[in-house]
């Protein structure tokens, strides 16, 4: 490989303008998981499965985590 087909580290950053500031796309995908997973806790909380998810210290995070990833790879490949 040589120097001409290296790219520099931010020629393809995964950002969009938002009222005229470039945003990371993931701080946009970590909001997104964030809210999906209140939502599925109150969700959780409303059916009562919340009783059977154990531990919750794990199972909130991760779920936060799926979704983040789910979000990133359906919106920004």
């Amino acid at each position: 490989m040589n120097f001409d087909q290296l790219q520099a580290g931010g020629a393809n950053a995964p950002v969009f303008d938002l009222l005229g500031s470039y945003f990371p796309s993931w701080i946009v995908c970590f909001l997104v998981g964030v809210a999906i997973t209140f939502v599925a806790h109150a969700l959780f909380v409303k059916v009562k499965l919340v009783r059977h998810l154990w531990p919750l210290p794990v199972v909130y995070p991760s779920l936060v985590c799926l979704v983040t990833f789910a979000a990133w790879l359906t919106f920004f490949k």
